[in-house]
């Protein structure tokens, strides 16, 4: 897991942390299969327009712990951002794109969402993946998690924290360098007065980098606001925050005001947003299946598309790539598409190399494992998640074992956990060492892979996991793994 990446909002991942050790709080109460829907409003007033961020963010509570005690909890958000722009004519180097947002689509896959584990006291300890928002405002898992505080009136930390620009989102493309910047980060919190039996804190920001420009700090963040917290379930009830974002650089500055509102729904208001995503989504769902419905290629359009393939302007090659990823393998051709597209996984434009390993999912066979094994180890982490798709497609031990040894990976390890249950029971091998792996979030994952593919050969390892694994979570899991290959027994039997 990267270390160099902003992990904050509002309160840091440190200062929740911080908290634990002294503070004693409301406890989060859990229950498997409980929702918590958040409703999201964040503003920022750029020189040249206003970007509004709105939706709904969704916490679900897969299963409970309570040894720990702690909960495995699912996550997404379907927030989007609209922007209007003002009237205003702009110059200098920050607005030469202001088309050009780096966040435009910051919608998590609500086909799956993230998985995250949530300690009783208000801890995100487990997360698989980063969805940053913009304006440094950190990951969105974090709107309605936070540590509280209940006895403690008043304290302070700070910590030097390491700015990696590609991660904290500025509002402009090129609006800042990709180097590593230091900080010093501030927070001060207080207790307020209850509301309506609600935990409430006051929280004060301070972001302070140590690069200057002209005497000044390239980056200043400000912020203050309030944190509430539900008395039922002692989840985050509304977080109100506002922020003042200060950057300088190439003599010129930019002033951004950042307001943050999240408020939990009540059942009813609940269950409507519920509603209107699982309908959005069913509609997307179908309209993405009849996009992307395989289409028959002839002879003549496959040379075609190959051509393209060879082409020197990079449109075409993705063009071409496209074309091949939604068609229907044509078995006489489809070595030679294969191999036709195993280079472009290296092509120096990113778009190229995206799409070709989406291609290779489709028309990739036996003899493309070793490339693919390349893919994977690549340093463009969407090669590699492109090439484990694509493995999963090759029903091959070999396959299996590249795959499975990406699962400690939190980066790739949903394409991985997927592939090797689309591998299917060849990939069993692969999978049983992971169930020794040192990372429990690891051995969670081997065990819904055997769940899926596993057969009596998994039944030993899985019950030893069930009764002597440390982490109540991997051990419910195992559990199920257990009843699930049992049951597919039965059913052939």
């Amino acid at each position: 897991m990267a270390t160099s990446r902003v992990h904050r909002l509002f309160l840091s991942a440190f200062l929740m942390t911080f908290l634990s050790a002294i503070v004693s709080r409301a406890e989060y109460h859990f229950s498997a299969n409980h929702r918590m829907v958040y409703d999201v409003k964040i503003t920022a007033e750029l020189p040249d327009q206003k970007q509004t961020i709105s939706g709904n963010l969704f916490y679900t509570i897969k299963s409970v712990d309570p040894s720990e005690p702690q909960a495995s909890v699912n996550f997404f958000t379907t927030l989007h951002l609209n922007s209007s722009f003002s009237s205003n004519q702009h110059n200098g180097p920050f607005f030469q794109n202001s088309s050009v947002l780096p966040f435009a689509n910051i919608g998590i896959d609500l086909s799956r969402g993230r998985d995250i584990v949530v300690s009783q006291s208000g801890r995100v300890i487990e997360y698989g993946a980063e969805d940053q928002l913009p304006y440094m405002l950190g990951n969105a898992w974090d709107l309605g998690v936070a540590s509280s505080p209940s006895d403690q009136k008043q304290s302070n930390t700070q910590q030097i924290i390491d700015l990696q620009n590609r991660f904290s989102n500025f509002p402009r493309a090129g609006f800042a360098s990709q180097e590593h910047r230091t900080a010093m980060e501030s927070v001060s919190y207080s207790s307020a007065a209850p509301r309506d039996g609600a935990h409430v804190i006051d929280v004060k920001y301070q972001l302070v980098s140590d690069e200057t420009s002209n005497g000044a700090s390239v980056i200043r963040d400000t912020g203050s606001g309030q944190i509430a917290f539900d008395p039922q379930s002692g989840w985050v009830q509304t977080r109100d925050m506002s922020y003042h974002i200060l950057y300088r650089q190439n003599h010129v500055t930019m002033d951004i005001p950042v307001e943050v509102h999240v408020k939990l729904l009540g059942s009813a208001e609940a269950q409507h947003a519920w509603q209107m995503h699982q309908d959005a989504f069913a509609l997307a769902m179908k309209e993405q299946a009849e996009r992307n419905a395989p289409k028959l290629l002839d002879n003549d359009s496959i040379t075609a598309a190959l051509e393209k393939l060879t082409s020197q302007d990079a449109f075409k090659v993705r063009d071409a790539c496209e074309q091949l990823e939604h068609a229907i393998v044509v078995k006489s051709r489809q070595s030679e598409v294969a191999r036709a597209l195993e280079p472009l996984m290296k092509h120096s434009e990113e778009m190229v190399r995206i799409e070709s390993t989406k291609a290779l999912a489709v028309w990739a066979e036996r003899k493309n494992i070793p490339s693919l094994s390349e893919g994977v180890h690549s340093t463009d982490i969407f090669v590699r998640q492109g090439a484990i798709e694509a493995l999963g497609h090759i029903h091959d031990r070999r396959a299996a074992e590249i795959v499975a040894s990406q699962l400690p990976d939190n980066q790739v390890q949903f394409q991985a956990e997927q592939a090797l249950i689309s591998i299917g029971p060849v990939a069993e091998p692969a999978v049983l060492p992971m169930l020794k792996n040192e990372n429990w979030v690891t051995r969670l994952s081997a065990c819904k892979i055997l769940a899926a593919i596993g057969t009596q050969h998994s039944l030993g390892d899985l019950q030893t996991v069930s009764n002597k694994d440390d982490n109540g979570l991997v051990s419910q899991e195992a559990d199920k793994a257990e009843q699930a290959i049992r049951d597919r027994a039965e059913s052939k039997s």
